[in-house]
């Protein structure tokens, strides 16, 4: 088992054909959303998860060469829908390692916070919110070539819209200040928002508390000590509380700190 919570659990496993590692996410039908989608002339109910994770690029030998991890099967069994998707590996989820090496340095923070950025751009434009972005839903892949993060967990996710959304699904602590205060929130807005309280975990100390979107919204946090001032202006630009006056999605990887 690599993990469990309301939804169900998740086991690793290996793909018989040619031992690929694989993660097997059982989850319990009642918690699965479906959704309908055309295949040729015929109509077909999928989970809303499995459609997300194809959007997300997904497909025959996509293994590896995305951000997102790939869905590579699914089925219905009884009371619970089974997910088959790749395993990284060697691979450990961010919030673990973090609990070891935190606060990390704030270059490694950088890079982790540079692939995030170019993954969540992808997704969106491939319609995609995420909607969950946080520790537990990253894992760092060991590379030849250094960390490189995989995005997983789609459970939370919708297609991105051009109209407000109204209901949040996600971790509530991370959710935007403007859901709070209005129960009105947009997809790009969220993710910069759900990035910079992400970046915050990653460098604040023990004695620094905890995020969550009412402290921040609170004035009862400040920017992790001991930053560069281009690494605090960027974390301030993704957590400022008005929507409109933050950066971007498309402007993170623009930003000074996060420039080659």
């Amino acid at each position: 088992m690599l993990g469990e919570g309301g939804y169900g659990c998740v086991y690793a496993g290996v793909r018989r054909a040619d031992l690929l590692p694989v993660a097997i996410k059982h989850i319990h039908r009642a918690n699965v959303e479906f959704v309908l989608v055309t295949k040729g002339t015929q109509l077909h109910s999928i989970p809303k998860e499995v459609f997300l994770m194809h959007l997300a690029g997904s497909g025959p030998h996509s293994e590896g060469r995305n951000a997102s991890v790939s869905i590579l099967d699914w089925f219905s069994v009884d009371h619970e829908v089974i997910l088959v998707m790749e395993r990284p590996t060697p691979a450990e989820d961010l919030f673990g390692y973090c609990m070891e090496h935190a606060p990390l340095p704030e270059g490694l923070a950088k890079e982790i916070t540079r692939q995030l950025a170019a993954a969540l751009n992808h997704l969106h434009e491939r319609r995609v919110f995420h909607r969950d972005i946080k520790m537990d839903n990253l894992l760092l892949q060991d590379t030849p070539s250094g960390p490189r993060v995989r995005l997983i967990d789609f459970g939370c996710g919708c297609r991105v819209q051009s109209e407000p959304y109204s209901e949040f699904s996600g971790t509530v602590d991370f959710a935007p200040p403007e859901f709070v205060l209005t129960k009105r929130y947009n997809a790009g807005p969220t993710s910069v928002w759900q990035t910079g309280a992400l970046l915050y975990e990653l460098l604040r100390s023990d004695e620094e508390g905890e995020f969550t979107t009412e402290a921040w919204r609170n004035g009862d946090l400040a920017c992790p000590s001991g930053l560069s001032q281009e690494c605090q202006d960027f974390l301030e630009a993704c957590l400022r509380v008005e929507p409109t006056q933050r950066l971007g999605l498309d402007q993170l990887n623009h930003h000074a700190w996060l420039r080659p």
